[in-house]
């Protein structure tokens, strides 16, 4: 079951010009309403590093594993707000890895985050179900002051010359994003595709959605020329507006053969989807590296690879492993038929053949005919990694002397001597509670086995108290455990998952032996990690 990645509460990012001074390098930063000791400490994080902004992305510079640290201060900040700490979704987008990391929040309101990233990228801070969005870049230090009062009640409507602004940023990445976030963006209106789906044939909506994109991407390109922006954030959000309009169009697509089930009678789902209609592709270079930085990257290689356009394309035989050609019509891959996009979807492909088969003799065998086809040698470095992670982990790991190991060594303590199966979920997950509640006659028949646990955990801004109680009598969760958010989110950095449910698998000596565990295929794996202990009869409902 793929898992969902949570909500958020989207705030104003329309704003303009900052009123905040930056001076020269060589100057101190000073910020109104800032205090001095803890403007002193941004100035010196960001000055421990020495990074240097790229001018121009190529494949050459734009894939580089390093640090970035994120450092800054909230106005009006105090612990009665009801949270310590924030969260950054990060992934690595080439492994499928999830990588969240913690935002550490002081009593003073000074906040920072570090995180390993391999190129730059635009992302947002979570702080309480609220998000300030930035762009970084591997080995920078980035600083960001937010005042929490604008943030939490600013109106989205504001068409104000100069409103005031809720968010400023500190670093060689300050005049970046603040065009970034104060300059206005362009998407396609979900709300009417479910209409369009069933009422309007593919080749109709393509032609309409692409009128609509030139139309948007003229009127963007107006403005952000009035208001001379810099070259790089025009390409950034030109990159933001292409890849969501691209995405609408693969999701109309996408989603016609699940409506296509429901209604059987809808003469317009039972029209059939040309290979041309994902000639828009061609509207996107599919070999410029800068469509990576982009939050809207991630869903459109995600629809990409699960696309006709990609899983329809014929391969050369295994000497040349995967080089795409053009089995589609009106599809131009490029002069050498070898788009990056391509190889992305390749990387991600055999990652997840990594992980899941857990790197079994069929794909020791493919690994290098992947390998080969890359023309990018930061590709090859990262499957050398995972391929090592990987072997890492199948004896187990035993969890580190962290305060959040130490949350959830709190929370199985009870159960010490059981296998146990944690599942994370929350109220608002449909997944998560479709996962509950097909497996509670299991759940029922295994209850007096002496040997497994099952245990489940929520946070209370996920899960409402009254909703908790009675769902968790109803589906048989005894071993139920509602946690602070600032525990949930820290859990969710030991365990490196971005969205839920998530399953762990927990051995009798509280050594971690799966934390990303297939509870979908709960009989094949617990009989086979542990045959003295289960069989497949066990598991039979």
């Amino acid at each position: 079951m793929k898992a969902v990645l949570i909500s958020f509460i989207t705030i104003l990012f329309c704003f303009t010009l900052s009123s905040y001074e930056v001076r020269t390098p060589k100057q101190e930063v000073t910020f109104q309403e800032v205090p001095d000791s803890i403007m002193n400490w941004i100035n010196k994080e960001i000055s421990k590093s020495k990074k240097t902004q790229i001018t121009e992305y190529s494949i050459d510079n734009i894939f580089k594993t390093d640090s970035v640290r994120i450092v800054g201060y909230i106005k009006g900040y105090n612990k009665n707000l009801g949270f310590s700490s924030g969260i950054i979704y990060h992934e690595n987008i080439l492994t499928r890895e999830d990588f969240p990391t913690t935002i550490k929040v002081h009593e003073d309101g000074r906040f920072e985050a570090d995180l390993e990233v391999i190129h730059p990228f635009m992302s947002y801070l979570s702080l309480n179900n609220y998000i300030v969005r930035y762009y970084t870049e591997p080995g920078a230090t980035l600083g960001v002051i937010i005042d929490w009062n604008l943030l939490t009640t600013q109106d989205r409507n504001n068409n104000n010359d100069k409103p005031p602004y809720a968010v400023e940023y500190v670093g060689i990445f300050k005049s970046l994003n603040e065009e970034l976030d104060r300059n206005p963006g362009s998407s396609p209106d979900y709300r009417k595709l479910n209409e369009y789906q069933k009422t309007v044939p593919p080749s109709d909506f393509k032609k309409l959605q692409i009128s609509i994109w030139d139309e948007q991407r003229n009127k963007m390109d107006s403005i952000w020329t009035e208001r001379k922006i810099s070259a790089k954030a025009k390409k950034l959000l030109q990159n933001n507006l292409d890849l969501s309009f691209a995405n609408y169009l693969f999701d109309y697509a996408s989603d016609r053969n699940y409506y296509r089930k429901q209604d059987t009678t809808n003469q317009i789902l039972k029209i059939p989807l040309e290979s041309s209609y994902y000639d828009f592709v061609n509207k996107i270079d599919l070999n410029d590296p800068d469509l990576i930085i982009s939050r809207e990257f991630s869903t459109f290689i995600n629809r990409f690879e699960y696309s006709d356009l990609y899983v329809k394309t014929e391969f050369y035989n295994r000497k040349d492993y995967f080089h795409a050609i053009d089995s589609l019509a009106n599809i131009n891959f490029g002069e050498n038929k070898h788009p990056l996009v391509f190889d992305i979807a390749k990387m991600r492909n055999i990652s997840s053949k990594m992980v899941m088969l857990k790197n079994n003799s069929a794909v020791k065998n493919e690994i290098p005919y992947v390998v080969n086809s890359f023309k990018i040698p930061f590709f090859k470095e990262e499957i050398d990694r995972l391929d090592a992670l990987i072997e890492h982990q199948k004896a187990g790991y035993d969890l580190p002397n962290t305060a959040a190991a130490g949350v959830f060594k709190k929370l199985i303590e009870p159960h010490k001597g059981k296998i146990l199966v944690v599942d994370f979920w929350a109220e608002w997950c449909g997944p998560c509670r479709a996962g509950i509640e097909s497996s509670l006659a299991l759940r029922e028949k295994l209850k007096d086995n002496p040997d497994l646990e099952f245990i489940y955990i929520t946070d209370i801004s996920s899960t409402g108290e009254k909703f908790f109680k009675e769902y968790s009598e109803k589906n048989f969760m005894k071993n139920s455990y509602r946690i602070s958010s600032d525990d949930y989110l820290s859990l969710r950095e030991l365990f490196k998952f971005n969205g839920i449910p998530r399953y762990v698998l927990v051995e009798s000596n509280e050594r971690i032996k799966n934390d990303n565990f297939e509870f979908h295929n709960i009989a094949f794996e617990l009989s086979s990690i542990f045959p003295e202990k289960f069989n497949h009869q066990m598991f039979q409902k």
